[in-house]
């Protein structure tokens, strides 16, 4: 058996779920999910997967189970895990060492599993999946269906939260308001008209310093799943992204054909990385 833990935000569930469809079809192995850490080791997040699918194989843990741990108790409990014979343990994708699983043992995924190219294929023949399973909550009702009529409707998402604090801010704050600025310039030449609906964990700020056209629309942040979200992005024609596998999963879910996505050229100021597909413009 392939366990995959599930952990963060709804962008890396969505991966780590995709890595997980991805492991089944190549080895044709059963593949569960652990989802203890939202009830342990992130109590901040929430499962949000059961919006696309509701029968979501599920890993049982044991009260001993190094998942449910941080720091010197989880490696004291992946060491025992570890010495059962055939179990392994996986923080990188190894193609050649996951060949060699044996249907006596069991192999755990523990990661963020962010490889865009591997998952391409994947991500396209799922595509049912991720069309949510229940009906369009009440309150954003009226943002679907105007998105849904408007051929001119351009996804504006905008990161703010940890990322700018001190803890994270020297990595992640990559998209500031010249970015954005840019970016909404850009999108403004390409298209003959278009309308913002704008997407942030911070709508105060955005207000407050970004210039935007004033038929812009401000999408409320409702106690709804997250999920909802990426999935109205989606359904914009075009994009804007910020270094965010929220707003990721917006672009590669979008099925316009001639669809426009602007997104940060690098995903941290490392600049050693990014998720960008080689067809959107970066800057």
């Amino acid at each position: 058996m392939f366990v995959i833990r599930l952990i963060g935000g709804v962008g890396n569930q969505l991966f780590q779920y995709t890595f997980g469809q991805f492991l089944r079809h190549k080895f044709g192995v059963e593949v569960c999910y652990d989802i203890v850490a939202f009830d342990t080791v992130d109590k901040g997040r929430n499962l949000e997967l059961q919006l696309l699918d509701e029968s979501l194989p599920l890993f049982e843990t044991s009260n001993f189970f190094f998942s449910k741990y941080k720091s010197w108790k989880k490696r004291l409990f992946l060491y025992g895990f570890l010495l059962k014979k055939n179990n392994k343990y996986y923080t990188k994708y190894a193609p050649e060492e996951i060949s060699l699983f044996t249907e006596k043992g069991l192999s755990y995924f523990d990661g963020w599993w962010q490889y865009p190219a591997l998952l391409r294929d994947t991500i396209n023949n799922m595509e049912d999946f991720f069309i949510p399973k229940q009906p369009i909550p009440v309150q954003i009702q009226k943002y679907y269906n105007e998105i849904l009529l408007n051929n001119f409707a351009v996804a504006l998402h905008v990161r703010r939260g940890d990322y700018f604090t001190s803890k994270y801010a020297k990595t992640y704050a990559v998209c500031n308001v010249e970015y954005y600025t840019s970016a909404v310039n850009l999108m403004c030449e390409k298209l003959r008209s278009c309308k913002f609906y704008v997407f942030s964990d911070d709508l105060d700020w955005v207000k407050s310093n970004l210039i935007l056209p004033s038929n812009t629309v401000y999408v409320k942040n409702y106690d709804i799943n997250s999920y909802w979200y990426i999935y109205l992005m989606s359904l914009c024609r075009h994009i804007i992204i910020s270094n965010s596998s929220f707003s990721w999963w917006g672009a590669t879910l979008n099925r316009n054909f001639h669809k426009i996505v602007i997104a940060p050229k690098y995903w941290s100021t490392k600049k050693n990385n990014t998720l960008c597909d080689n067809s959107w413009i970066k800057i």
